[in-house]
Order: C-alpha cells, then structure tokens, then sequence
C-alpha cells in the first residue's frame, strides 16, 4: 500500500500506510524499527496539514519507544499526544494513551 500511495502521489495515504507498518513492527516485536517508521509516518502525516489521529500516531511511537528500551522519550511523545487531545477534542484513543502512559512509567 505504502508504494502504491507513493506511486500515486496520495501523501496522506501514504502516511498512514507507514504508521499501520510500524504498528505491525511493533506487534512482531520489532520496536527499534517500529520507532523509525511511525517517526517518518508522523513527519509525512503533519507535512499534509493533517491534524486527526495525530493522538493515536503518537501514542503508537511512544509504545514503541517504550518497547525499545526509551521510556523517557515514550513519555515525551505522550504529552505531546496528550496536548493535542485536549486541543482538538479527539478523544477516540485516549484510554490507550493512558495505557500507554501507564507502561511507560513503569519501565523508567
């Protein structure tokens, strides 16, 4: 999908094809990678101007930056996360934020 958005030139698309391969890096286990690919999936997500799922993309890096060993940084993203939540209303993904924070702290 990630080539096929590229190849048709859809940035936002392509975006959100990265993150959903960085959540399967992360879910094999793969958190060093998962940390790469959803970092670049957040950066060409936000050079479109796109604003919702910008939380759960967030809370996604920070899981993984927890998993590979950067809880400090984990947090970092969450507040960051958690900033954008309170400033856009979009909730959907808030309790997974918490999870997440919660993992975090435990692991510092």
């Amino acid at each position: 999908m990630v080539a096929l958005c590229r190849e048709q030139g859809f940035p936002y698309w392509d975006a959100g094809s990265l993150s959903a391969r960085g959540g399967a890096f992360l879910r094999l286990g793969r958190a060093a990678e998962a940390v790469d690919v959803i970092t670049e999936a957040l950066a060409k997500f936000r050079a479109t101007g796109g604003v919702t799922t910008v939380p759960w993309q967030l809370t996604t890096a920070a899981e993984a930056l927890c998993e590979a060993g950067r809880p400090i940084e984990a947090l970092k993203r969450l507040d960051e996360a958690e900033q954008q939540i309170n400033a856009t209303e979009e909730r959907w993904r808030e309790a997974e934020m918490h999870r997440v924070y919660g993992e975090c702290l435990i692991a510092r």
